[in-house]
């Protein structure tokens, strides 16, 4: 009577299957955990790079508004002082008015992925964020120009340091560091060095 099992020859096929599988699958986690914030060894994003423009690009939506929805913008005829407006109704905002089509109508992120470590010129101690891949929050920047299209969001990236002087309208690439920037208003004004 035979028992069922795997022979020598099927074990040697699976076993050279998973060689073939770590040979393509190591060098890829392995680039996407010590690679650059900005490119890896071959050039293209990181993995966190990636996601943290994605989750900007999200932000920016709730922001300026997108697919019909004129977002927090719209609604509120002006650019939110913190994070935390897009998830809780800032103090003295008015109601939405639907008449108007003005207030907020928030929440306009839904969930909070963190919160404020301490409190700083960013936000609040506690107050709901949204978090970039390295954990850290990303947080709104006004220049002391005033001027609107200067208004951006930054993720301080890998480091988890803001080099982007806040109070600057354009600093340039090589200022900001690996911190990645996401105009609210404009297409990226800054110059590269």
């Amino acid at each position: 009577m035979k028992r069922p099992g795997l022979t020598l020859l099927e074990l040697v096929i699976v076993l050279l299957v998973l060689v073939v599988l770590a040979g393509i699958v190591v060098p890829m986690v392995g680039h996407v955990i010590s690679g650059p914030a900005f490119r890896t060894p071959t050039g293209e994003k990181s993995a966190q790079q990636i996601a943290t423009e994605t989750t900007m690009n999200g932000i920016r939506e709730a922001i300026m508004g997108a697919s019909g929805s004129p977002g927090y913008y719209g609604d509120m005829q002006g650019l939110p002082d913190y994070m935390e407006d897009l998830f809780i109704k800032p103090l003295g905002a008015p109601d939405f008015d639907p008449d108007t089509r003005h207030g907020w109508r928030g929440p306009y992120l839904l969930t909070a992925t963190g919160a404020y470590p301490v409190t700083d010129r960013y936000g609040n101690e506690g107050a709901p964020a949204a978090i970039d891949a390295w954990g850290n929050p990303i947080v709104i920047q006004y220049p002391t120009s005033g001027n609107p299209d200067y208004a951006r969001l930054v993720s301080a990236g890998r480091d988890g340091v803001f080099s982007t002087p806040r109070t600057a309208d354009s600093p340039s690439k090589g200022i900001c560091g690996d911190d990645i920037v996401e105009y609210l208003r404009s297409s990226d004004p800054r110059p590269e060095a």
